[in-house]
């Protein structure tokens, strides 16, 4: 039957170098018949030495949600500003933290020379109340952040960008 749905997805790895994903020559077939298919246009990756961050698990019951990561290289320290939410706790398994309800600042550190390492997964899990009250509306909204690396000789800052929205609607 006709319809809609994904007809393909695909991985990637990640890379210090820009790339292109491109389709040619595809050719869809079935039940003999032979379609030839256009190809869009390529989707860059920007590679670098850039971090991607996003909104992962939410449980709008417990009242917590997690700040995920993808990274080319690893990371030593953040700061970030996460604004529209009371926050209760921050834990991160890489790194000490520490936060601010006035400010909604959430900083992380490890002073025994460890961080996050390049890859993926979660930055930090976040336990909150809303904005307002503990059962509140809360919307959290990452407004500010600064990630930096250490080589050795010198702290570096790190470019990231959202892989999805910076901000989010929990009831």
């Amino acid at each position: 039957t006709a319809g809609d749905g994904i007809l393909a997805s695909f991985t990637y790895q990640l890379s210090t170098e820009p790339s292109n994903i491109c389709l040619t020559e595809s050719i869809i077939t079935g039940l003999a018949i032979e379609l030839p298919s256009t190809s869009g246009d390529c989707v860059s990756i920007n590679g670098g030495d850039g971090l991607m961050i996003s909104f992962g698990e939410i449980d709008p019951i417990n009242r917590t949600l997690e700040i995920n990561y993808e990274s080319l290289v690893g990371i030593d320290a953040f700061q970030l500003t996460l604004d529209g939410i009371t926050l209760l706790d921050v834990e991160s398994e890489y790194f000490n933290t520490t936060y601010s309800n006035d400010t909604g600042v959430i900083a992380g550190f490890n002073i025994f020379g460890g961080g996050l390492p390049a890859g993926q997964g979660t930055l930090m899990t976040i336990s909150f109340a809303g904005e307002n009250s503990s059962a509140g509306e809360a919307n959290p909204c990452i407004t500010a952040a600064t990630f930096a690396s250490y080589d050795g000789l010198e702290t570096n800052p790190v470019d990231y960008e959202f892989l999805n929205e910076n901000c989010l609607e929990i009831d």
